[in-house]
């Protein structure tokens, strides 16, 4: 017997390198046109910001829907508006602060100065003539502080105070003589200057509720400044009361600027302050509406990228590559080539090999350059990357036992139909079945969909990668293991009975496909995926309605198809002794 001693690539090289650099730049060119095409469709689907997109992005899990805003708005004409407005406000918010601090710092200084008037000066509370009498009053005048709101005073003796200036005053019936008049005055210029430095930190917390607080400074005379025009009867009103001398720049120019505006912020309960002044915690002020923006991060994008990737190289691996060697095998054995390629010494599975790699370099070495970047990509994103290697175990197994099955199916209808069927209906027993299957198994709807060929499982596996809300086998539990298991050990079956078919024929071509043991061992395969299917669609979704266990039956029967399908082939063909009679 003749041994063929060179090694496995100078057997292959032949098949290997016939127009293995154009394969190649083919392969480059299709992989970067891939790439650029899943980079961009990732960039515009996460970077979006109009209503349709978030709503998407929410129902998918990658965002929540208050990711970003409450009120969100998706027009940049309309968001420009509550920009507007909402600078409007901080810029009023800041003048009505500054001026308040400015006037109750001069109230503080008028009540310091009205306690060394009384200390300095004796007076006359009962004599309105008195000039330090009225002096007095006039530093103890309020200005006016709203939208603060003053309380009124109430002395150790229960004694009711409205205001300073109002202690200044002799009244009979509250004084026993002018003494106990100066004592309330005391006493209630203490309780205020109390009461104003509350005040004081009552503004203090009003200006941290703006994160970005607008700068208000300078100051200019009150006279000066209500001798030029341009302010509201109202506005007036505000500006003249008390005694206090400066009044801040800032407040005069928006109030001339938005007349309207600043007296409705003069209101305690105006809308611009966002629930007042009493409220036990101010919450920081926000704007009405925000612009909406794409919340998802890089992370997320680099994950969904690389699941895009991986999904790429299962279509291309599982379909594309199966479907390339057996229109290569099919065309083979058409021509009549097949003993040719044996009387080169290779081996069965040298020349399966071939088959596999030969015609079918651009397939495997796109599927391999999507493979080992959607692997690098994902295994960026997650936080085991350990995680990955089931799916690209459970890939590479389908990969070759597909193959396999693609070469044995593509030989034995070789004979029978023209290459171009062949791949089309290969690539269509696996495509359609395995996206149907996919959805049922990636969706959660049934566990039953990694029963439907090569393509299911990898695919399934693959997308829990992505971050998709309830999208890929979340539940792994003891049905899914028991078919992702079972459908491996089919793909198995299968591969192993489809290389020792191929054996079998390529030395005897006329050889059936299948031997009646692998046939009884496939059709028990189908029986028991049949029965997986029951116990597994019975128990998650039950059959409470007619409708719910015609469901049940369709999917049980479907995996009875294929051995009932080739006992009809079997069937209709003429037996031997019908061919040796005249006909």
């Amino acid at each position: 017997m003749n041994h063929d001693h060179r090694s496995l690539w100078q057997r292959l090289r032949p098949f290997i390198r016939r127009d293995l650099k154009g394969q190649l730049i083919s392969t480059a060119i299709v992989a970067s046109v891939i790439a650029g095409l899943c980079w961009f469709s990732v960039l515009a689907f996460t970077n979006l910001d109009n209503a349709a997109a978030k709503q998407l992005r929410v129902r998918m899990g990658l965002e929540t829907s208050d990711a970003v805003c409450q009120q969100c708005t998706f027009d940049d004409r309309s968001q420009d508006i509550v920009e507007h407005e909402w600078l409007r406000d901080r810029k009023i918010r800041a003048a009505v602060l500054h001026e308040l601090e400015l006037r109750i710092e001069g109230t503080l200084a008028n009540l310091t100065s009205a306690e060394t008037l009384l200390a300095r000066e004796t007076i006359d509370f009962a004599d309105e003539s008195d000039t330090h009498l009225n002096e007095l009053r006039s530093l103890l005048t309020l200005p006016d502080l709203r939208p603060l709101s003053w309380q009124t005073i109430y002395l150790d003796d229960g004694t009711a105070i409205r205001s300073p200036v109002a202690a200044a005053h002799y009244d009979s019936f509250r004084d026993s003589d002018a003494k106990r008049t100066q004592h309330v005055v005391e006493s209630t210029i203490d309780a205020a200057r109390e009461q104003l430095g509350r005040h004081q930190q009552t503004i203090q917390d009003q200006r941290e509720r703006d994160r970005e607080p607008a700068s208000a400074t300078g100051e200019q005379n009150r006279n000066r400044m209500l001798a030029s025009a341009g302010l509201s009867s109202d506005l007036i009103g505000w500006f003249t009361a008390g005694n206090i001398r400066e009044v801040s720049s800032a407040a005069s120019s928006t109030a001339r600027l938005y007349p309207a505006e600043f007296v409705a912020a003069i209101d305690l309960d105006s809308a611009i302050w966002a629930g007042g002044w009493q409220l036990p915690e101010q919450q920081s002020f926000s704007k009405p509406r925000i612009r909406y923006h794409s919340p998802i991060t890089d992370e997320q994008r680099l994950a969904l990228l690389g699941t895009l990737f991986l999904a790429f190289a299962s279509v291309v691996l599982l379909v594309v590559g199966p479907v390339v060697s057996a229109t290569a095998t099919a065309r083979e054995r058409e021509a009549g080539t097949m003993p040719v390629l044996r009387m080169t010494g290779m081996s069965c599975d040298d020349l399966a090999l071939a088959m596999i790699l030969g015609p079918n370099m651009f397939a495997l070495v796109l599927g391999g350059t999507m493979l080992v970047a959607g692997t690098i990509l994902v295994g960026l994103t997650t936080s085991s990357g350990l995680s990955v290697l089931l799916p690209l175990l459970t890939l590479l197994v389908l990969t070759a036992t597909t193959h396999v099955t693609a070469i044995a199916l593509g030989d034995a209808l070789g004979q029978r139909v023209s290459a171009m069927v062949v791949g089309a209906l290969v690539g269509m027993a696996v495509l359609v079945p395995g996206l149907i299957g996919t959805l049922l198994a990636a969706l959660d709807v049934t566990a039953t969909g990694l029963l439907f060929g090569p393509l299911p499982a990898p695919l399934a596996l693959f997308a829990d990668f992505s971050g998709i809300q309830s999208l890929g086998i979340a539940r792994f539990d003891n049905m899914t293991a028991a078919m992702f298991g079972y459908s491996l050990a089919v793909q198995l079956a299968l591969g192993s009975i489809c290389l020792t078919s191929w054996r079998r024929r390529v030395e005897q071509g006329w050889a059936p496909l299948f031997r009646p043991s692998d046939g009884v061992l496939l059709a028990l395969a189908c029986i028991g995926c049949s029965a997986l299917t029951l116990l597994e669609v019975s128990a998650r979704q039950g059959t409470q309605n007619f409708d719910t266990l015609n469901a049940l039956t369709l999917m049980a029967n479907l995996f009875l198809l294929p051995p009932l399908g080739w006992l009809l082939v079997t069937s209709l063909r003429r037996p031997a002794r019908a061919r040796a009679v005249a006909s």
